[in-house]
């Protein structure tokens, strides 16, 4: 399960991204206005959904996502794919949203909202699901999703919502990501077949195994996205 050889720095890319976002909120101050997330604007203008994520109310709102997130990335990068985890990250912005949505539908209070915490959240949850057989990477990461869910109970004015659904959406994610690695190493020792195999045989095994995580994360990202959308529409209609 774990990935090496070179790659774009996915975790990275998103904390120099919500600085470069933050910076930009502060010399014009009606980006947040634009495009920060309400219950009331999810339907007619989705993308504040997902552009939410990369907005924060303050340095510190900010220093402390991107810690968390940084953490986070060193444990991801040594089990996922690039790929994996901007999927966890980016459902989990979602349902993090979509989180305030099913709070007003339940409580009729509307609040907006900010900030990366519903997604970070949901990569930890994916990760902690993805790594379950992993007890090392597991227990840190199960200590530290209860004490910053329990953060989110204490804490006056966070949006304790967007991170136990966004938490929620990230391992469900993160348990379809892991079944597809279990499928594609039993496809892959299936196809060594030999109790010593040649090169030939490690070849097609590792060609099959690639092949099923191609296919199966393109299957997860259709069926959780597809998911995801009807969901938020059934919320609205």
């Amino acid at each position: 399960m774990v990935k090496t050889g070179n790659r774009v720095d996915v975790i990275n890319i998103l904390i120099i991204t919500c600085g470069i976002v933050y910076v930009a909120s502060w010399l014009f101050p009606s980006l947040v206005e634009q495009f920060l997330f309400h219950p009331a604007l999810g339907l007619y203008q989705p993308w504040r959904f997902l552009t939410a994520a990369f907005l924060h109310s303050g340095i510190i709102h900010l220093a402390s996502n991107m810690a968390f997130l940084y953490i986070l990335g060193q444990l991801a990068k040594q089990v996922m794919s690039s790929f994996q985890i901007v999927l966890i990250y980016l459902l989990s912005a979602w349902a993090g949203s979509l989180g305030m949505v099913i709070w007003t539908l339940l409580t009729g209070q509307q609040n907006a909202v900010v900030g990366a915490s519903g997604a970070v959240m949901g990569l930890c949850a994916g990760v902690f699901v993805y790594t379950r057989n992993l007890h090392g990477i597991s227990t840190s990461l199960g200590g530290l999703l209860i004490i910053n869910l329990l953060i989110g109970f204490v804490i006056p004015n966070v949006a304790w919502q967007a991170h136990l659904i966004g938490a929620l959406a990230g391992a469900i994610t993160g348990w379809a990501l892991h079944l597809v690695a279990v499928v594609s190493g039993r496809i892959g020792r299936k196809k060594l077949g030999q109790a010593i195999p040649d090169v030939v045989d490690r070849r097609r095994a590792a060609n099959a195994v690639k092949r099923t995580q191609i296919i199966g994360n393109a299957l997860v990202t259709v069926i959780l996205t597809t998911l995801l959308l009807l969901s938020t529409l059934a919320c609205y209609l």
